[in-house]
């Protein structure tokens, strides 16, 4: 079964939209471009109604390209609970009060289980901080939470990048000089701390923490988020706010 991947907006408006002009947004473009004609043979791309009434307002001639580009997409229902999930992703400040509208994807997409959201809004969406919270609140609501990231970070493997390989070439020869043995590398690495010339320090890792069950309802006091409340023992499932799983690589057909 391929996993499914919801469509958020910005990535069919960057799929259509004329070449920009602006070479970062420019190079979004193409690898929107480049992620979507490769995306159905890896993926189950689907789209919510929200998404193709964003898609239809605006100049006419590129809506009509926007909702072209969805036409075989599958379109997922909102679910019965969104607006309960939805609104309690404001409340924990998941999003601020003038992004609803953000929380109302996110939350239609995890309650279809769907693996991945993909999106170019970067502010609110495919934001590590936000992040953090989103996969707290679908948590303790009991729904495992898609994992949020752009197009650049679903590419498949075959696209090369050659800075990146580079990188990967030396941290290969340095791995391979330790037999590929983490113990030996972490050793290597501490060896490298006294022989810096300058001074390493070192900061406690953070404890996982537990919002209570309050935190899908708004709090008595008018809406404020409830405190964090205990520490628990994090999930094997657990995602990293990089957007990436803390326990095993994105998953792909073969």
């Amino acid at each position: 079964m391929k996993p499914k991947v919801y469509v958020e907006t910005s990535v069919v408006s960057y799929l259509t939209a004329w070449p920009s002009r602006d070479v970062v947004t420019l190079g979004n473009q193409v690898a929107t471009r480049e992620w979507w004609r490769d995306a159905p043979s890896r993926f189950e791309l689907v789209v919510s109604p929200f998404v193709s009434e964003e898609s239809s307002v605006g100049d006419p001639e590129t809506a009509r390209a926007r909702l072209a580009a969805l036409e075989s997409v599958r379109v997922v229902r909102t679910g019965d609970h969104a607006a309960e999930l939805g609104r309690a992703l404001v409340v924990a400040r998941a999003f601020p009060a003038q992004a609803a509208a953000d929380a109302v994807h996110a939350a239609i997409a995890a309650l279809n289980g769907v693996d991945y959201l993909v999106t170019w809004n970067m502010r609110h969406l495919a934001n590590p901080v936000a992040a953090a919270r989103i996969e707290q609140v679908c948590r303790d609501a009991g729904h495992e939470p898609p994992v949020i990231c752009t197009p650049s970070q679903l590419m498949s493997s075959r696209i090369r990048d050659p800075i990146v390989e580079e990188v990967r070439r030396v941290r290969a020869e340095i791995a391979a000089r330790h037999g590929n043995d983490v113990a030996s590398i972490i050793r290597h690495v501490q060896a490298l701390e006294r022989t810096l010339g300058r001074p390493c320090v070192s900061y406690p890792p953070r404890p996982v923490v537990h919002t209570d069950e309050g935190a899908a309802v708004a709090d008595k006091r008018g809406g404020e988020p409830p405190p964090v409340a205990k520490a628990v023992r994090p999930s094997p499932t657990s995602r990293a706010p990089n957007g990436l799983s803390a326990a095993s690589p994105p998953r792909e057909p073969s």
